[in-house]
């Protein structure tokens, strides 16, 4: 099983009242990556971030419309998935363009408005991410690792402040397995993004949202709980000054503390066991 995650975002700059296609962050694209037409593929966040109370949204053609899509309203400067009000497993078709945008009504001039979705891929050739369940985290877990980041975030848009996970300092025992269980940030943002090699080098995203920490805090738990597949990203020390820890950001490019939750999972183990 070559199973994936990733996270998309974009942003619109002002687009008032309008729905306007975001421009993607970095590298992201809404392109579906490709994959056999006997595999699956799917949605399974949406959250957007706006400066004033307004909306996201994703269409497609394959999806149910081409007109309006998947919508969900935004409160003013929270990304909270928590708009995102269904445990189905939302089917997306290779190689399909989705068409993301953002609106806030009386946004001002300058003002950047995202959106961002997390992917779940089944099988995506190439990739073969180390992703775990709540039951084996349970069964496999040792002891929980606070890992601190300070992110310097710029006011450009897209991902930014990219440092390795303990540029900050650095408490991981060596040669071991952990489990990315969530993070919580002291400031708001649109997402944490964490890339490495052991999840195939895509970025898996945590919405940054500091009032709920309950949630973010065991993002990856929640979303495997949801829909009841293994969603949780795993890293090997080793691989520590390659595991890159970033933020997107509004203009405003507001520094953020960024503490991610990870569980030892213990001497001689393997992602899976």
């Amino acid at each position: 099983m070559g199973q994936a995650m990733e996270l998309i975002s974009g942003y619109a700059t002002h687009p008032g009242a309008t729905f306007t296609a975001v421009t993607m962050s970095g590298s992201d694209s809404n392109s579906v990556r490709s994959f056999a037409m006997t595999d699956k593929a799917y949605i399974v966040a949406q959250w957007g971030y706006t400066q004033v109370a307004g909306s996201v949204r994703v269409r497609s053609p394959r999806l149910h419309d081409n007109v309006r899509g998947i919508q969900v309203q935004t409160a003013a400067l929270v990304a909270d998935p928590a708009y995102w009000g269904t445990d189905f497993l939302q089917p997306v078709y290779a190689q399909d363009t989705l068409i993301m945008e953002a609106q806030a009504t009386s946004d001002s001039a300058g003002n950047f408005e995202y959106e961002a979705l997390m992917l779940y891929y089944m099988n995506l050739p190439g990739i073969n991410a180390n992703l775990i369940s709540p039951a084996q985290l349970a069964k496999l877990g040792q002891q929980t690792m606070g890992q601190v980041c300070a992110i310097t975030a710029g006011s450009g848009g897209g991902y930014t402040g990219s440092q390795a996970v303990n540029a900050t300092a650095d408490n991981w025992q060596a040669n071991l397995w952990y489990a990315l269980v969530g993070a919580v940030v002291d400031v708001n943002c649109v997402a944490v993004r964490v890339q490495g090699v052991d999840i195939g080098n895509l970025g898996v995203g945590i919405p940054g949202n500091k009032a709920t920490p309950e949630l973010t805090g065991r993002w990856f738990v929640e979303l495997s709980n949801q829909y009841g597949m293994p969603m949780i990203p795993c890293f090997n020390s080793a691989n520590k000054g390659s595991i890159f820890v970033s933020v997107a950001q509004d203009q405003g490019g507001a520094a953020v503390n960024v503490t991610l939750y990870f569980v030892l999972l213990g001497p001689n183990i393997t992602p899976g066991q």
